[in-house]
Formats: structure tokens, sequence, C-alpha cells
């Protein structure tokens, strides 16, 4: 029933999209975290022309190639390819031409982004790549502002398998090309399956869900099976996931009932509030600032090992203190 066909997509997501979008009827959608627009689940369904995206990234990648250009005009004859509008966010890059915006998306900022936006609740396609905190932003985007999208596409970590493991939610850390990020596909699907969603399909980084369905929910032995067959057929996958380097510094992950505890995820906004105000009272926080922007690491590690042991002082013991003063010193950018 899919195949997987990469045009545009990080992987054979466009594929497994054209074949689901027969039964979509709103043609809206909306996709977080996209980069610069080049490559991402979206595109071959925007009407920006190929000259819209001008030189934005020296990444341009295969997808910018004639024969991709050829590829997607060639979908787009089919009826239910056209007529598509979007929003797409990310953090980093901005391009209106594309409907692309430049939007910090956290679970305190999504609620305002939604209005902002017009978001249609009733989506065609909602799709969400943050690296980090996808399920936090997740329940937000369902439980508080109410979307019922037709088809969701989520990313999840393979490294993780079929455990039942998730980050602990940060609102200020960015993903660090480490194995600590996301969520596990079973938490993926434990939590879209409570919203009523049925997994269709996974390529070797996203699963694809549908509303509604009478589909029977997937094994976990043909889930594993979906993502196992992804990866093989997907070479630069396989590349790629080699550098992913592995959580050396510990830090920890927790379940998805654990997680998703409401308590749980303020406490974890407590505890970030109280490591910013203690980070900014180090005495020696102007120097480090002023290393960190010079880019002089020798005395940034140094103070960086001080900083931590000031932290631990200060912060009272929890069970999240330990790692997101842990994040808070892999990304401490976001603090100057």
């Amino acid at each position: 029933m899919f195949r997987e066909e990469k045009v545009y997509s990080q992987n054979g997501e466009d594929g497994v999209l054209f074949a689901l979008l027969k039964v979509v009827k709103n043609r809206t959608y909306l996709e977080i975290g996209v980069e610069d627009g080049t490559e991402c689940n979206t595109r071959i369904i925007n009407e920006a022309p190929l000259s819209s995206y001008g030189q934005m990234s020296s990444k341009q990648l295969s997808s910018d190639s004639k024969s991709a250009e050829a590829r997607k005009q060639e979908m787009r004859r089919s009826p239910w390819m056209r007529g598509w509008k979007g929003i797409q966010l990310d953090g980093g890059h901005e391009n209106p031409e594309i409907g692309l915006y430049k939007e910090t998306v956290t679970i305190n900022s999504i609620k305002n982004i939604v209005e902002k936006y017009d978001v249609n609740p009733d989506l065609g396609v909602l799709s969400i790549d943050i690296d980090y905190n996808d399920l936090y932003v997740a329940r937000v985007l369902f439980d508080e502002c109410k979307l019922l999208p037709a088809v969701v596409i989520a990313e999840f970590n393979p490294i993780l398998g079929l455990e039942d493991k998730m980050v602990i939610h940060d609102s200020g850390y960015h993903w660090k090309k480490g194995e600590y990020m996301g969520n596990s596909i079973h938490c993926v699907n434990k939590f879209y399956s409570s919203r009523g969603y049925t997994m269709v399909f996974a390529t070797c980084v996203n699963a694809f869900f549908v509303r509604n369905t009478s589909s029977p929910h997937p094994s976990p032995a043909v889930i594993q099976r979906w993502v196992d067959d992804s990866i093989k057929i997907n070479p630069r996958f396989t590349k790629t996931i080699h550098f992913i380097k592995g959580n050396i510094m510990g830090r920890k992950f927790v379940t998805y009932n654990q997680a998703m505890d409401i308590k749980f995820i303020e406490e974890t906004e407590r505890v970030r509030c109280d490591i910013d105000i203690a980070v900014r009272k180090f005495p020696h926080f102007t120097e480090l600032a002023k290393n960190y922007k010079l880019k002089k690491w020798n005395v940034v590690d140094k103070l960086k090992d001080q900083l931590a042991a000031y932290l631990r002082e200060q912060i009272a013991d929890s069970v999240i203190a330990s790692t997101l003063i842990i994040n808070t010193l892999v990304c401490l950018t976001r603090l100057f």
C-alpha cells in the first residue's frame, strides 16, 4: 500500500504522504521544524515555486535538482495534491514566500503561535520534528489547542527502539547531535493511539498516523519491521546514524507515563527557572559569557566545570535537576 519515495523529504516520507493524501479532505497543513524548508515533509504539497527558495542554504541537496522538481510536478497532476495551503515553522529560518515563519516553539509559546497564524484545528496534515520536546508540544496542540489533523507525521528516536523512553522536558534545550533526543516509537504510538489515531506506517525516523480508522493497531513486531526495512533502503540514514554520539553525559530518560504527568512537566519548568537564575548568579558568569562569545573554549571548559559544581550546590536535589544542569552546560548559548 505504501511505497517510500524521497523527493524533498528527509527519507521516503514523500511517497507515504502521497498515498495518504488521497483520503484527506481539508487541504491545510502545519509543519513544525523544517530548517530552511528545502528538505521537509510538506514541501511536496507547498504551492511555492522552486524560485522562491532562492539560495537560502549551502545545503541545497539533490532536492533542488531538476529531476526532483519534475517528480513533484508529476505528483501534483493528481487532484489530491493540489490546492494546499499551510504554515511551516522553524526556530532559525524564515521565508514568507514559501509560508515559512521563524518561531521558537515550546509548550509555553505554541498556543499563541496557533492563534497568531489562525491555524485551522481540522488540519489535513500535521508534522512535528523538533528534535527534543516533540510529544510535550504535541500534548498542548491536541489537549489544549484541540487540533484534529487527519494525518500526523511524528518524528521518533530510532536509537531507543521499542523501549518506553522519553527525554525529560526542557524548553530551553536544543538537540546537540547525541542520542539524548525525543522519544521512542513506542511512546509516539502510545500518545497518538490514546487520542484516536492509528499508526499506518513508519520510515526510519518518522511514524505516520491517521485519525478515526477501523484499522487494527500494528503489533510491535510489525512496527519494528517497518523501521528495519526503511533503514535498509535508506543508506543515507545508515551513514548518518554513525555520527550520532552516545549519551556520554548520562542524561536520564523517563517513561511515557511519567513524562506526560502534568505535575512532572510543571516541576521541570520550575527547576529550569531555578537553574537559569542560579547560572546568572554564578560568580564568573560575565567571564563565562565573554569567553563563550569569543570561542575561547579552553577557558570556557574550566569555567563550565566550576559552574556545574556551583549549580549542584544551589539546586535542590531532584529527579530531573541533574539532567537539566547537564542540558544547560551543553546549551549555554541560550543564556548569553
